[in-house]
């Protein structure tokens, strides 16, 4: 794997830019990368980017044969090697995090649907990367790779789970799923971006079915077509992604999230942008 150089550029002192310096990523870390390239499932995950949708319709990725033979449901169907995920407890180094701020490739959301999924069902940490950012955004400092900025990071599971449904429906296929084509209600990103989105794409936050439970009804498709368009994701995996979400956040200081972000200037008019569609739509409930 040939080294590589971090596109992100972030503005220093008396508004020169200055350039983050970055470890190159080496064959050795091949096992942890979660989009791995040169391998053939890389190959072949690109030749999936490139395919016609199918007028919408999933797409039943063509992995090779060999894959399929090592276990295609799993991260293996996306070239990435059995290896167990990045141990826990203990801090997140850098040149792990390099795996989000600097990867091989994104995945669409119809990478994300293809059967068998590239998608491990494993915990993990994932950045979601936007080719146009909602309105208001503040867009400087932002990693930039491919033409989209990383603007989010999601962890899942939030916290340790015993329970074997639970580990499967919490791992990273489940959540990037969700996020991609499920509801304000069970995606805080989805919440997020449908209150900064709502005057473009004509949707409102509202009472599901007249219970407290809150979200943007038909518009939900919408969004998801609207985060079809523009948002990618890439992800790593780890044992207990809870324990080093926050100095995660904390070296990436993604725009959108608020938890672990209370210094980020977008902070404040982004909670209270999402506090006012809430109060909205509890006064139409």
């Amino acid at each position: 794997m040939h080294s590589r150089s971090l596109r992100q550029v972030r503005t220093g002192h008396a508004g020169v830019p200055s350039i983050r310096p970055f470890v190159p990523i080496h064959h050795s870390l091949g096992a942890h990368l979660a989009c791995p390239g040169g391998g053939p499932g890389h190959r072949a995950a690109q030749q999936l980017a490139d395919a016609d949708p199918a007028g919408g319709r999933k797409r039943n990725c063509a992995w090779p044969a060999k894959m399929r033979e090592n276990g295609s449901s799993d991260a293996r169907a996306a070239g990435q090697h059995s290896s167990r995920p990045l141990g826990a407890g203990r801090r997140c180094h850098r040149m792990e995090v390099s795996q989000l701020s600097n990867p091989e490739r994104l995945w669409s959301a119809q990478d994300v649907a293809c059967r068998p999924s590239p998608v491990p069902r494993s915990p993990g940490v994932y950045a979601w990367y936007f080719r146009q950012a909602p309105p208001q955004v503040p867009l400087e400092g932002c990693i930039e790779f491919d033409g989209h900025r990383l603007l989010y990071i999601g962890i899942t599971p939030r916290r340790p789970s015993t329970h074997a449904v639970s580990r499967k429906r919490s791992g990273l296929r489940g959540r990037i799923r969700t996020h991609y084509r499920g509801d304000a209600d069970r995606s805080t990103l989805r919440r997020t971006l449908g209150c900064l989105l709502k005057q473009d794409l004509g949707i409102h936050l509202a009472p599901m079915g007249g219970s407290h439970r809150l979200d943007f009804g038909e518009g939900e498709t919408a969004l998801t077509q609207w985060m079809a368009s523009n948002a990618k994701v890439v992800w790593m995996l780890y044992d207990s992604p809870w324990q080093v979400e926050p100095e995660i956040i904390s070296l990436i200081r993604p725009p959108l999230n608020l938890q672990h972000n209370h210094d980020h200037p977008f902070h404040s008019t982004l909670s209270a942008i999402r506090a006012q569609c809430i109060r909205s739509a509890s006064k139409t409930g």
